[in-house]
């Protein structure tokens, strides 16, 4: 805008045309206005959530702030698939990308991808002496020793090995659960774990005298 003339430039012309930005010379009071395009991404998200629904999201917005208020409580944060526009698929685990800052498993969206939140298998609980208490997601194949060393983040340094509760729920006769008394060697073991058991590990604070 030139003395309350407006006139229409090809910014991209002239940055990159030095011959083209000869032709405008800047003076004295020149305003330069450039529009900013409001564009949404256009995603559908379907899978394990409250509805499938297709949902507009600004770009530069994360995978986990599009799903987060429409996963269930059966959906899994550890096995997302997203579908391009062109078919191709890429696989994402979020816990991957909150502990450890692995951001390519929390990728911005874009216009044209189908997000499926799948159904997870297993999601076990640990309390008590450990690092990083807290209810988790298993793979297949991970058991108590991961869950302890990989999740927990390890032992604290008056935990008690021989004395690892894990209350079963599910299946139980009894409302409390099935208490199981794991050892030492059931952690050397990676004792199975399934769907909704608790892991409390004892420490040895709690033998001493208050």
């Amino acid at each position: 805008e030139r003395e309350n003339k407006k006139y229409s430039l090809d910014i991209q012309h002239i940055l990159s045309d030095t011959a083209y930005m000869s032709e405008y010379k800047v003076q004295k009071n020149d305003k330069l206005v450039i529009p900013f395009l409001q564009h949404f991404a256009n995603i559908l998200v379907t899978g394990e959530v409250k509805s499938v629904q297709e949902v507009d999201a600004w770009p530069l917005k994360r995978l986990s702030t599009v799903i987060s208020e429409k996963l269930t409580e059966y959906s899994s944060t550890r096995d997302i698939t997203i579908t391009s526009i062109d078919g191709q698929t890429k696989k994402c685990d979020l816990f991957l990308a909150s502990r450890f800052g692995d951001f390519s498993n929390n990728p911005y969206v874009r216009s044209g991808e189908t997000i499926t939140i799948n159904r997870y298998s297993r999601k076990v609980t640990i309390a008590g002496a450990v690092e990083r208490p807290g209810t988790y997601e298993l793979m297949k194949d991970e058991n108590l020793k991961t869950l302890i060393e990989y999740y927990g983040n390890g032992l604290t340094e008056l935990a008690d090995t021989s004395r690892i509760e894990l209350t079963r729920n599910r299946d139980s006769q009894d409302l409390s659960g099935d208490k199981i008394y794991l050892k030492n060697e059931d952690l050397t073991s990676d004792y199975k774990l399934n769907n909704g058991d608790i892991i409390h590990i004892s420490s040895f604070s709690d033998l001493m005298p208050s």
